[in-house]
């Protein structure tokens, strides 16, 4: 969700166009009147040569006109693409090499992005990584937040990070441990 102070709000929403289409695909709603009046935005036309359903996008504003956002891909994969003019238009989704789902992006420098993500492959938890804001290369190793996680199927995720005031990450998340109990969890961590 965006929420800037000149009325700009932007909201995800994901599903089919049509009955007939198989995945599924990003909406958006756009207000530019801090959301009197919404309009419904298909950011990109879907195309027939992306094998892959995307949900569930995190979006972060990366400066000037630009907006990040990052999806869920249905082969547990994330995509991103850009707006460079405030959501209206997009660029088509891209693959990225991070396995994982959904994302949560907080800017964490003028030149750095933080994005966390459930890991629902063996050890099932939560992870992060730090990815340039430009290019979207990833800058660190992976950041193992939590690696115990059990469930039907595989339950954890869904991450919420904020930066504190001395530098260091509380990460949110859901979670289901050894004893089958599914339920809210945290992390406090820091980038060495």
């Amino acid at each position: 969700y965006i929420r800037s102070d000149d009325g700009l709000r932007i909201l995800s929403l994901f599903g089919k166009v049509n009955p007939n289409q198989k995945e599924n695909q990003i909406f958006l709603l756009h207000s530019q009147n801090d959301g009197s009046s919404w309009n419904f935005i298909i950011p990109y036309k879907y195309p027939s040569s992306l094998k892959v359903g995307l949900g569930e996008t995190a979006l972060l504003e990366t400066g000037l006109d630009s907006i990040l956002g990052i999806s869920r891909g249905s082969d547990g994969f994330l995509y991103s693409s850009r707006s460079i003019d405030r959501g209206r238009n997009w660029e088509l989704p891209k693959k990225m090499s991070i396995f994982g789902h959904p994302a949560n992006l907080i800017e964490i420098d003028k030149n750095k992005i933080l994005c966390t993500y459930g890991y629902r492959k063996d050890p099932i938890g939560i992870r992060g990584v730090v990815i340039d804001k430009k290019t979207l290369n990833i800058l660190s190793n992976t950041f193992i937040l939590r690696t115990n996680g059990k469930g039907n199927p595989f339950d954890s995720g869904y991450p919420m990070t904020l930066m504190l005031d001395d530098k260091t990450f509380f990460t949110s998340y859901y979670h289901t441990s050894d004893d089958g109990v599914t339920h809210i969890a945290g992390t406090r961590w820091s980038i060495n």
